[in-house]
């Protein structure tokens, strides 16, 4: 352990001890930060795991009494899904028991869920959510600048391929292209939720938040778009059409109108079309990627593995058996079939290999067969909760009040449309920022209870 390292551990503690609420922002500012990785006593550790562990145990320390007095306190919602979901991981481990299961068990799913708890026992009401929401978008800010700058100067990206000009994708901080998309998107929709909070009128300094949540907006569009995560944005439309559409009543003409239009652009205009078709369909490259992925996984699920799935970081050692080193890329040929059965040429053309990856590219599946089939229904019931309590507190809350609660709701949906075909959990910021999005809605929640 570096003396840095020492050194930021004993700062952290002392400013958690003043005041763990700025901690705790800070710790959503740097979410990143689990790039930073070390060994406490053999142990592996991150900075962002090291900074919600002092987290944890300040909170521990000044909330000590109240907690060995049960009765004294209330437990928050969602705390019988939150439980039920570290049961469930704690079983996965013993299905794949090793280091790294519980390693995973440790930073995915005890750790995110235990800072839940914090997060909605220190902030209250409106104003400290607020808070909440500007580190996160803080955190975006900073995340997608750094891409446009790497989109502009080739700098600080590993991958020669992908910092190459012609074929440039920005990864930022991260280690590939697909992981800004998947930190930016939900955040994206948070940020967008505050912009719509302030009035048309405000006051000079409300107009420099207004105009910091719009360049958060427009930066990490840009740089979802930089990093060619088309996941990313198609997620970002999803639910910014979602967010439009449970504004209101006229607003929401003006989404059934967009959608309309939107559709008979679609059909009208061939290449579109194709485009459209393509992608719904996953007939382009890293479509058909992903059904053999699909294909691979069910199959080993249905090997035995319908209940307790292949257990945590267990995958691709259980997928392996059913693994194709490649697939042949179909395309609009007509005579494709044809040419790659009886010429090798135009075979070896079209073969593309596929590696076994972490986990199966798709929300549901990743649940499976990381957690088992109970795991995944509880996830799917804890979603479709937030889901539902969010956009019916939407629709009862005062106009400007509502865009706070839709911001949280739809960074959810982002979280499920970009879940479609890649892994937008397991993670360790991820993870976080799923779990925060929960405690935003518990806390937005119980202010529109008491307002």
């Amino acid at each position: 352990m570096s003396l840095l390292i020492i050194g930021f551990t004993i700062l952290f503690i002392i400013l958690s001890f003043l005041n763990l609420k700025k901690a705790i922002i800070l710790t959503l500012i740097f979410l990143p930060s689990y790039l930073i990785r070390f060994e406490l006593l053999g142990l592996p550790l991150t900075i962002l795991e090291l900074m919600i562990l002092i987290i944890l145990s300040v909170w521990l320390v000044k909330n000590w009494q109240k907690i060995s007095q049960p009765k004294t306190w209330k437990a928050p919602l969602f705390w019988r899904e939150a439980l039920l979901v570290i049961i469930t991981a704690s079983l996965a481990v013993f299905v794949n028991f090793g280091s790294t299961s519980l390693g995973i068990w440790k930073a995915y799913f005890l750790e995110p869920i235990l800072f839940l708890f914090v997060l909605t026992s220190t902030f209250k009401g409106k104003e400290d959510a607020k808070k909440i929401i500007s580190a996160l978008s803080v955190s975006a800010f900073f995340t997608a600048l750094f891409a446009v700058y790497q989109k502009i100067s080739g700098d600080f990206i590993s991958n020669p391929f992908w910092a190459a000009e012609e074929t440039r994708r920005v990864v930022s901080w991260f280690s590939y292209p697909n992981a800004v998309g998947l930190f930016l998107a939900p955040l994206t929709m948070i940020a967008a939720g505050r912009f719509f909070t302030f009035p048309n009128k405000t006051t000079f300094r409300d107009s420099l938040k207004k105009l910091f949540y719009l360049a958060v907006i427009i930066l990490s569009l840009l740089a979802a778009f930089f990093a060619h995560s088309e996941g990313a944005l198609i997620a970002i439309m999803g639910s910014s059409w979602l967010f439009l559409f449970f504004t209101g009543k006229k607003p929401r003409y003006l989404a059934i109108t967009l959608a309309v239009i939107g559709l008979v652009g679609i059909f009208s205009f061939s290449p579109i079309k194709n485009y459209a078709t393509e992608k719904a369909t996953l007939m382009d490259l890293s479509g058909q990627i992903r059904r053999q992925q699909w294909t691979e996984t069910w199959q080993m699920l249905n090997d035995g593995k319908l209940l307790t799935g292949a257990g945590l970081s267990g995958y691709q050692n259980a997928v392996k058996p059913f693994h194709q080193a490649g697939i042949f890329v179909k395309n609009d040929d007509p005579n494709w079939l044809r040419k790659v059965l009886w010429n090798k040429e135009y075979r070896d053309s079209v073969w593309q290999p596929v590696e076994i990856y972490f986990y199966p590219h798709n929300i549901i599946l990743n649940f499976w067969s990381e957690v088992g089939f109970f795991g995944l229904l509880i996830f799917m019931w804890l979603i479709a909760k937030q889901l539902f309590l969010s956009f019916k507190s939407a629709t009862k809350n005062k106009e400007r009040d509502r865009f706070l609660t839709l911001g949280v709701g739809t960074a959810m949906t982002a979280i499920i449309i970009h879940g479609l075909v890649d892994v937008p959990y397991f993670k360790n910021d991820l993870a976080i920022i799923f779990w925060v999005i929960i405690a935003l809605t518990v806390i937005l929640i119980k202010q529109n209870e008491k307002e």
